[in-house]
């Protein structure tokens, strides 16, 4: 910014001068003089008229040269020249023609060039002059900025003397003192005054005075700088400084004094010693260490590596490493490693790994290395320390339990046995798969939940707590049975075997296998069932034979009455019902033999389509009097298989009966056969339909039963030896979904074993 300003000066009087912070972007004090310029001219102008109405005409051109004079001298050239022209102008006016420039006298002609060739030599002398005037006073500012600087860096220069850490003087060639600082003056112990002018031998002893004469002395022989280290001792103790001595020059190059820096490096020296000491319990420390200690520079380079590290990775020395330290780690760990060291490294953070390594001994070894960088006092990476323990044992025990923990966890998945984990309150801790299927919940839902509250049934619910949770380790007892209620609502008799641990944060769990007895008991009702029908078999077997022979005896009796009395028709016809009721009683021994009889089968190649229309033709008398057709349906299959054709005919035989019993009105049966799998084999699956009402859910349910039947007359084990004789072929028999009327599958293996 520019401010106007008003000054005086001898040379221009009071005029206006342009400052820095003036608004004005133009020179103000030339516009003023090329304004007073034109003011001058208007007043010769009106002087001349003045004075030539009082004396007559005078010289047109004289009263305006003295405008052109005074302007130059207050302007300079551009104001002179333009007080010149203006007068010439108006003196043009005056000469003949009047009021006109045009000049016709050859005389005024040359009076106007004379009057420009004035105007134009007084003008650039006053110009000159302006010149000279602004160059003096250029160099006047100039001096007094230059004293003023000089003050200013005298100043400067003994503030940075007062204020610096070293002691600083400066002693000409006969070693006397010139120039010292206030650290030096700190240093002697004495004030400016008493030093200047001194010498060493006056301030210090004989011993070091000597010692500085004798350095000033190379200094000012050989013109070279002298470094040394000196000790003296302070107040507070001896003190170590270090001193450097330099010659100082004139402006010929010759020295004539010598400056002297001296530097307290006591606490310095501290430092390093206190460093050294350090260094040396890190190296002491690092000799001896169980664990690899390793430096590296900014490059990867290893620079260090104590003799365990040397040890681990199977190297001589630190230089065995090479450059590129990654070839030494295994190939399946060293896309992973490298990778997290780059990633530690763009964060600036620490490394932490572990990985294998190819010894250089030709061995492996599985190491944890953990690195972080060293920083400069700019806080640039400089290197990195780390260090490498050999964790191969570690390792190796590690993977030995975690085999062992997965041979476990794997025995527990797939142990056919309840296991069970409960905290000291009965919450379940932990659920093997075989236990949630058992209580229909997956493990996962079970923990947290209250095992005796939730699925042991409350009659049992104290027994089975005290049982579990109140076990003494120090008593032996027997396995505890007591039963379990599923979300299903099935039940469950379970025998368990309970054993208190102690967890890692040492709260009291316990740990249950429970044996699920429900199917062993139900196994073992069923085998004393069987016992039983057994001994009935054997029994009926015995009973059966023996009524035979006296069925047969009646039999032959009855036909010869019948011959005795073929006379009398209404004895004949009470003759023909006993000897139904007869056959009927027949056929229920042969049933109940059957089905007690152990079931021995013939194997031989046959063609089912033959032995189911065997059968149907057997039940000839079953369906006389309807128009019935057995129809058959086979997709693409041709059943043949190894079988008992004598026993599939007894199959086929009871379930057509069966069907031509529950069939309506027309009857309709209906054979599919079809091809088919059966625990991974090849088999022929028989479907039989007919259109009868079909089967509720309790025949559904009870049609395989001995003894269980839907007609009012049989003894229900037609199709219990059905059952019976396809199981013993390997086979399958159940009831089918088809409707409206019964539907019995029978899926049969091609090629039994």
């Amino acid at each position: 910014m520019y401010t106007l300003r008003l000054s005086s000066s001898r040379w221009s009087g009071n005029r206006f001068r342009l400052a820095r912070n003036s608004p004005f972007t133009f020179e103000h004090d030339r516009f003023w003089n090329y304004r007073t310029a034109v003011y001058l001219v208007i007043l010769s102008f009106v002087l001349k008229r003045m004075v030539e109405a009082l004396l007559g005409p005078g010289p047109p051109l004289l009263f305006y040269l003295p405008a052109a004079t005074v302007a130059a001298w207050l302007g300079g050239l551009g104001p002179g020249l333009t007080a010149t022209l203006l007068g010439g102008i108006a003196g043009a006016f005056d000469l003949p023609p009047v009021q006109s420039l045009w000049l016709e006298s050859l005389n005024d002609r040359f009076r106007m060039v004379v009057y420009g060739i004035e105007g134009l030599l007084v003008s650039g002398l006053m110009e000159r002059l302006h010149l000279m005037r602004r160059r003096a006073e250029a160099s006047s500012r100039e001096a007094v900025r230059c004293q003023e600087e000089l003050g200013n860096g005298e100043r400067r220069m003994r503030a940075i003397l007062d204020n610096s850490s070293p002691a600083i003087c400066l002693k000409d060639r006969d070693g006397r003192y010139l120039l010292v600082n206030r650290r030096f003056e700190l240093f002697t112990g004495k004030t400016v005054g008493p030093i200047l002018g001194k010498r060493d031998r006056d301030l210090f002893p004989a011993e070091l005075a000597s010692r500085c004469e004798s350095q000033d002395r190379l200094v000012l022989d050989y013109g070279k700088t002298v470094e040394s280290e000196e000790l003296l001792d302070q107040a507070d103790g001896r003190h170590s400084f270090l001193t450097v001595k330099f010659p100082v020059r004139d402006a010929a190059g010759v020295v004539y004094a010598v400056g002297c820096v001296a530097t307290d490096i006591t606490e310095r020296k501290k430092v390093q010693h206190q460093l050294a000491v350090s260094e040396q319990r890190f190296r002491t420390l690092c000799q001896f260490s169980p664990i690899g200690v390793y430096l590296t520079d900014q490059d990867g380079r290893t620079t260090y590596a104590n003799p365990r590290c040397l040890e681990i990775l199977g190297v001589a020395s630190e230089h065995d490493l090479g450059e590129q330290w990654s070839s030494l780690i295994h190939a399946d760990d060293r896309a992973r490693v490298v990778g997290q060291l780059i990633s530690s490294a763009q964060v600036g953070g620490e490394f932490s790994a572990e990985f294998r390594v190819n010894r250089k001994d030709g061995g492996l070894c599985w190491i944890h290395d953990c690195a972080a960088p060293l920083l400069s006092h700019d806080g640039d990476v400089i290197g990195h320390v780390g260090t490498v323990e050999d964790v191969t044992e570690r390792k190796n025990a590690e993977q030995a339990l975690r085999r062992e923990r997965d041979f476990a966890e794997g025995l527990i998945a797939t142990a056919r046995a309840l296991v069970l984990v409960l905290d000291a309150r009965g919450r379940i801790v932990r659920a093997n798969p075989f236990l949630g299927h058992t209580v229909s919940c997956p493990p996962i839902e079970l923990q947290g939940m209250d095992w005796f509250a939730v699925f042991v049934p409350p009659a049992d619910r104290n027994r089975a707590r005290d049982n579990t949770l109140r076990f003494d380790a120090s008593q032996r007892r027997d396995p505890i049975i007591y039963p379990i209620q599923a979300h299903n609502g099935e039940t469950r008799r379970v025998e368990w075997a309970n054993r208190p641990l102690q967890g890692p944060d040492g709260e009291a769990y316990y740990l249950a296998i429970g044996h699920d007895l429900t199917e062993l008991e139900n196994a073992q009702q069923r085998a004393v069932q069987s016992e039983r029908l057994a001994a009935i078999g054997e029994m009926v077997a015995g009973l059966t034979h023996e009524s035979r022979n006296a069925l047969h005896r009646s039999q032959v009796c009855l036909e010869m009455l019948r011959f005795e009395i073929e006379d009398r028709p209404s004895v004949l016809d009470l003759i023909s019902r006993l000897q139904s009721a007869q056959d009927d009683l027949h056929h229920v021994f042969e049933d109940v033999r059957d089905y007690a009889a152990p079931i021995v089968l013939n194997l031989e190649p046959c063609h089912l389509i033959d032995i189911w229309r065997s059968a149907w033709n057997q039940l000839e008398s079953c369906r006389s009097g309807q128009a019935t057709r057995l129809h058959e349906l086979l997709d693409h299959v041709e059943p043949t298989l190894t079988a008992d054709p004598f026993r599939l005919r007894q199959v086929f035989r009871n379930v057509l009966e069966n069907a031509l019993f529950a069939a309506g009105d027309p009857p309709h049966i209906e054979i599919f056969c079809t091809q088919a799998r059966l625990n991974g084999r090849d088999a022929v699956l028989i479907a039989v339909r007919d259109n009868g009402p079909g089967l509720d859910a309790e025949q559904r349910r009870r049609i395989l039963e001995p003894f269980f039947t839907t007609k009012t007359r049989g003894t229900g084990l037609g199709m219990a030896i059905a059952h019976r004789i396809v199981v013993a072929h390997q086979g399958r028999i159940a009831v089918g979904e088809a409707g409206p009327g019964a539907e019995i599958l029978i899926t049969l293996p091609q090629d039994p074993t």
